[in-house]
Protein backbone atom coordinates (compact mmCIF):
# COMPACT_ATOMS: atom_id res chain seq x y z
CA UNK A 1 0.00 0.00 0.00
CA UNK A 2 1.33 3.49 -1.13
CA UNK A 3 1.72 6.09 1.83
CA UNK A 4 2.77 9.61 1.43
CA UNK A 5 6.38 8.90 3.16
CA UNK A 6 6.54 7.06 -0.12
CA UNK A 7 4.80 9.79 -2.37
CA UNK A 8 7.70 12.02 -0.75
CA UNK A 9 10.25 9.77 -1.62
CA UNK A 10 9.71 9.56 -5.03
CA UNK A 11 9.27 13.71 -4.83
CA UNK A 12 12.68 14.06 -2.99
CA UNK A 13 14.88 11.28 -4.64
CA UNK A 14 17.92 13.51 -6.24
CA UNK A 15 18.27 13.55 -8.89
CA UNK A 16 14.73 13.76 -9.80
CA UNK A 17 13.20 10.55 -12.21
CA UNK A 18 10.19 11.05 -13.63
CA UNK A 19 7.42 8.42 -12.22
CA UNK A 20 3.84 7.62 -12.47
CA UNK A 21 0.86 6.94 -10.29
CA UNK A 22 -1.75 3.95 -10.95
CA UNK A 23 -5.11 5.06 -9.15
CA UNK A 24 -7.17 1.46 -8.38
CA UNK A 25 -10.16 3.25 -11.23
CA UNK A 26 -7.34 2.74 -13.54
CA UNK A 27 -6.17 6.04 -14.29
CA UNK A 28 -2.78 6.86 -14.81
CA UNK A 29 -1.10 10.13 -14.06
CA UNK A 30 2.72 10.86 -14.64
CA UNK A 31 4.95 12.88 -13.04
CA UNK A 32 7.48 14.34 -14.74
CA UNK A 33 9.23 17.26 -12.39
CA UNK A 34 8.64 17.42 -8.37
CA UNK A 35 6.77 20.52 -8.45
CA UNK A 36 4.03 19.26 -10.38
CA UNK A 37 2.26 17.80 -7.41
CA UNK A 38 1.88 18.68 -4.50
CA UNK A 39 0.81 16.83 -0.66
CA UNK A 40 -1.48 18.06 1.58
CA UNK A 41 -0.45 18.92 5.07
CA UNK A 42 -2.43 15.74 6.29
CA UNK A 43 -0.62 13.86 4.06
CA UNK A 44 -3.85 11.95 2.64
CA UNK A 45 -4.01 13.76 -0.95
CA UNK A 46 -2.18 14.64 -3.58
CA UNK A 47 -2.79 17.15 -6.54
CA UNK A 48 -1.15 17.18 -9.80
CA UNK A 49 -0.93 18.85 -13.29
CA UNK A 50 -1.93 16.96 -16.15
CA UNK A 51 -0.14 17.25 -19.61
CA UNK A 52 -3.40 19.15 -20.69
CA UNK A 53 -2.84 21.35 -17.86
CA UNK A 54 -5.36 20.04 -16.03
CA UNK A 55 -5.08 19.86 -12.14
CA UNK A 56 -6.34 16.47 -10.80
CA UNK A 57 -6.34 15.30 -7.09
CA UNK A 58 -6.64 11.35 -5.35
CA UNK A 59 -6.38 10.53 -2.40
CA UNK A 60 -3.60 8.25 -1.30
CA UNK A 61 -5.67 5.77 -0.25
CA UNK A 62 -6.39 4.83 -4.21
CA UNK A 63 -3.18 5.13 -5.29
CA UNK A 64 -3.08 1.39 -6.03
CA UNK A 65 1.12 1.86 -7.12
CA UNK A 66 4.12 4.19 -8.16
CA UNK A 67 6.41 3.26 -10.86
CA UNK A 68 9.58 5.31 -12.25
CA UNK A 69 9.98 6.09 -15.87
CA UNK A 70 12.94 3.66 -16.83
CA UNK A 71 13.65 6.14 -19.47
CA UNK A 72 17.29 6.72 -20.55
CA UNK A 73 19.63 9.47 -18.99
CA UNK A 74 20.36 12.37 -21.88
CA UNK A 75 23.60 12.54 -22.47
Amino acid sequence: MVNSEDIRGYLKSEPFEPFEIRLCNGRVYTIEHPEFMALSPDGRTVASYTDDSRLVAAAIQHINSIEKLNRPNAA
